[in-house]
């Protein structure tokens, strides 16, 4: 799977208002897994920032698109599919792409 928007800074700027809307309260405003809901969950939300270049653009859209809690994944993560389109999860993933540990 290939992110077609992939450096596109327009494309960056709308996946940035879309995590800020929906990922912050876990992810942290930076991504780093710090965000103020994060803290109360049994696992800690992932470190996007320091893992991004380990994460394929395909892992990343399975991942947001059918959440973490499916096998053999245990975090709180919800399933963003059917709540975002595939071009917003795709803009997520560019934005995800800016941020730096």
């Amino acid at each position: 799977m290939q992110n077609l928007f992939s450096g596109d800074r327009e494309t960056a700027s709308k996946g940035r208002a879309i995590y800020e809307a929906n990922c912050v309260s876990c992810h942290g405003p930076t991504g780093k897994g710090d965000g103020p809901a994060g803290g109360a969950l049994e696992t800690k939300p992932l470190n996007l920032a320091a893992n991004q270049f380990a994460l394929s653009d395909g892992y990343l859209y399975w991942r947001i698109s059918e959440g973490g809690m499916i096998e053999p994944f245990a975090s709180m993560m919800p399933a963003w599919r059917g709540l975002l389109r595939e071009e917003q999860i795709w803009e997520v993933i560019t934005y995800l792409r800016t941020l730096e540990e």
